[in-house]
């Protein structure tokens, strides 16, 4: 598979580590409007966290799948299939984050 290059699987984890942020962080900030905690809310300086939650809300709506032209939509799509699916006890992508 193409997660025996150890710096694709580098690669790969970064981003999925920066979704599962993005998609966590995302949320806490609507919580915190809907609590109309002021119009002030925190914003992530998380380099990177931005870009994730444009394209996370991109995601919502893109029919393109895999022929999306938008930088990390379709990677980010099967990164994130995987996650949700990945049942294998020894997998060197997932294993590592689950046990954080």
């Amino acid at each position: 598979t193409g997660t025996a290059d150890p710096e694709k699987r580098k690669l790969i984890q970064q981003q999925l580590v920066l979704l599962l942020h993005a998609h966590k962080c995302q949320r806490r900030e609507r919580e915190q409007q809907a609590a109309g905690q002021g119009g002030e809310v925190r914003q992530c300086n998380l380099p990177h966290c931005r870009t994730m939650k444009d394209v996370l809300n991109h995601m919502k709506t893109c029919q393109a799948g895999k022929t999306c032209s938008v930088p990390h939509c379709s990677s980010s799509r099967q990164i994130i299939g995987h996650w949700k699916l990945c049942t294998r006890q020894d997998c060197p992508v997932c294993l590592p984050l689950k046990q954080a």
